[in-house]
């Protein structure tokens, strides 16, 4: 026997397999327990199949340690609904096999039979849990119990075909017909009245395409979603990644190129390489002091009520991508009430050991490209990462206390417009717009540096992080939870339905997490104010303002604030990215201060300055938003 991996779905394999009858299905009783065991090798690696002797019952394929008979492969080919099929050859010894796999997706889930197996299946005690190793175990079987019952309801679709206009059949069944008609006598009128039909046959299609366009334009409205269906195929153009370069070779294959991404974002998701010893030193003994009196287990958690799981359920997008464990949003959302009791447990549990669990925190990510980027360069991808949904529940119902803490406490600095109720982009940018307004109006020139935070998200200092939760007086359940939740996470990147190898994430706060967000604007939480100056923060968007009537001052006040900046960047790891922070001083007159520094670095001033998505000009006319590109 011989083998071979990488053919694609299709291919015409000559062997010597003997089979009674040609052009037959290669059809024998599932064994399932046998091919759910092969399925995934068979996925990847496409057998060619030679019999080396002539007792079928030698055949087999060799994987290794482990010999797959050719009855069996049969199996398993068939519990994959794929296809062996045999076709007839001169040599009577010989014949070509062709194997084609199925199409994933093509499937439609029974929702009433997907509830009756999941109410029969085994699930362990929820109360039996006395440990996180008990937790991993039991969402394991939890998880299990939900994908096998998504398997067994599953039932495959079968694709229809194309519908073809009743008087474009009726044409092209006479233009083939005067077509054979012309070639088997040879006589060329028949030849001009095909040629003429063909004609006809093109223009009747323009003519129903139109139609079925200017009908489907004319029916689509904005209310049931219809609109954004026919727009989004103009709006978005689906762009494959090209090959990307690598130091050595080049990533051509889906897989080489997922495994380039995860390289680059693994280098990524490290610590800048920036040092200040005396506050190393004070956020490693404060976190390991808490870490080593900190409970095993809380005793006071306030329980969670299924209703609140199952109202939260119902509000998610049913067309979200699932995460690495593959449950759907519409999964969750047809489970049966006693499994949202058993997950509102295994959050309870969550919150009572401080442990979050490795399958939870484990992310798909799909890279982005960025703007005006290289896209054969992996330096120029954004991380989106897919985190489980179960996942994000969790997160939810742990947010909503940490929330509850912040308000109370009034831990947030006012200057934070970002993830915060009742507040968006659009309100900072008015608070900053009746700065510089103001100024006008009593004759004051506004001086404004945009700051751009290098990798601010993906290069979260986490123990720092820890450290100022601890600081924050934050309920001692939720610091333990968090430093579970940010230590020994992993990602793989995805490409088309290819996957890279798992990579380790040593900073940062996941970008698509519930928690994300929220815990780097308490990162950042103290960065320093001054009086003469105005900050304004959106996440990781921050601006620095200052208005007086003599330009010389403005550049004074903002060089302090960003003197006082620079010690408190050095402090906590982050770094600035001196080439994309902008300065704009808003005048009437076209005088312009000296350049103000930062890390050394003179920042020029420009004549207009982008923030939160609005072009700011140094007169505030909002020209730039009418040119025309």
């Amino acid at each position: 026997m011989h083998t071979e991996s990488g053919l694609p779905s299709g291919t015409d394999i000559p062997g010597r397999s003997k089979c009674d009858n040609c052009k037959r299905k290669w059809k024998t009783e599932v064994n399932y327990a046998f091919a759910v065991n092969e399925m995934q090798s068979l996925k990847t690696r496409i057998a060619i199949m030679q019999a080396s002797s002539e007792n079928p019952a030698e055949d087999y394929l060799d994987y290794g340690a482990h010999r797959l008979e050719i009855q069996n492969l049969a199996r398993t080919m068939e519990t994959m609904k794929g296809e062996l099929e045999s076709f007839p050859n001169c040599n009577e010894e010989s014949c070509v096999v062709r194997h084609s796999l199925a199409s994933e997706g093509s499937t439609k889930i029974n929702w009433n039979k997907f509830r009756n197996h999941l109410a029969n299946c085994n699930i362990p005690n929820p109360n039996e849990i006395k440990s996180p190793a008990d937790i991993d175990s039991f969402v394991e079987c939890y998880e299990n119990a939900i994908i096998e019952a998504k398997i067994a309801a599953s039932n495959p679709i079968r694709s229809n075909q194309t519908y073809i206009d009743p008087r474009l059949r009726k044409l092209n069944n006479e233009r083939n017909f005067a077509r054979r008609m012309s070639q088997k006598y040879r006589i060329p009128a028949l030849k001009s009245i095909a040629n003429k039909l063909n004609k006809e046959i093109k223009k009747l299609n323009t003519k129903i395409e139109n139609e079925n366009y200017i009908n489907k334009l004319i029916n689509v409205n904005t209310e049931d979603g219809t609109f954004w269906n026919f727009v989004r195929p103009f709006k978005k153009k689906f762009k494959s990644i090209p090959a990307l370069k690598r130091p050595a070779n080049i990533a051509q294959t889906d897989t080489e190129k997922a495994n380039c991404l995860a390289d680059s974002l693994e280098k990524q998701f490290q610590l800048n390489d920036v040092h200040h010893v005396e506050t190393e030193h004070l956020v490693n003994s404060t976190v390991k002091e808490f870490l080593n009196n900190v409970p095993f287990n809380f005793n006071n958690i306030k329980p969670i009520d299924p209703t609140d799981i199952v109202n939260y359920t119902k509000k998610l997008n049913k067309k979200k991508a699932p995460g690495i464990d593959g449950i759907s949003n519409k999964n969750i959302q047809n489970l049966p009430m006693h499994y949202f009791s058993l997950l509102a447990k295994i959050i309870e549990s969550i919150m009572t050991f401080g442990y979050f669990l490795t399958r939870w925190k484990t992310a798909t990510v799909i890279p982005i490209l960025k703007p005006g980027k290289d896209p054969t360069v992996p330096d120029s991808y954004r991380p989106i990462s897919l985190l489980p949904t179960f996942s994000k529940i969790a997160q939810h119902f742990i947010l909503i206390r940490l929330n509850e803490h912040l308000e109370v406490n009034n831990v947030l600095i006012p200057e934070q417009f970002g993830f915060r109720k009742n507040l968006s982009t659009t309100h900072q940018l008015l608070r900053v717009t009746e700065y510089i307004a103001e100024g006008f109006s009593n004759k004051q020139k506004t001086g404004a540096v945009f700051l751009d935070i290098q990798k601010a998200f993906d290069r979260v200092w986490q123990d720092a992080l820890i450290y100022k939760l601890i600081n924050y007086n934050t309920p001692n359940y939720l610091i333990k939870i968090f430093t579970s939740y940010l230590h020994n996470r992993k990602f793989a990147v995805r490409v088309n339905k290819e996957l890279s190898n798992f990579k380790n994430i040593n900073a940062g706060v996941a970008q698509g997490s519930k928690c994300g967000p929220i815990l780097f604007a308490l990162f950042i939480n103290d960065i320093p104010k001054q009086f003469n100056t105005l900050l304004s923060i959106f996440a990781d968007d921050t601006a620095i303002l200052a208005r007086n009537k003599n330009h010389n001052y403005i550049r004074i006040a903002l060089n302090r604030h960003l003197k006082t900046l620079e010690e408190w960047f050095l402090k906590w790891k982050i770094q600035i990215n001196a080439s994309k922070t902008e300065a704009i001083l808003f005048a009437n007159s076209k005088v312009n201060p000296p350049p103000i520094l930062i890390n050394n670095v003179t920042i020029p001033w420009s004549q207009e300055c982008k923030y939160l998505g609005v072009y700011l000009d140094r007169r505030m006319t909002w020209k730039p938003h009418f040119y025309l590109y």
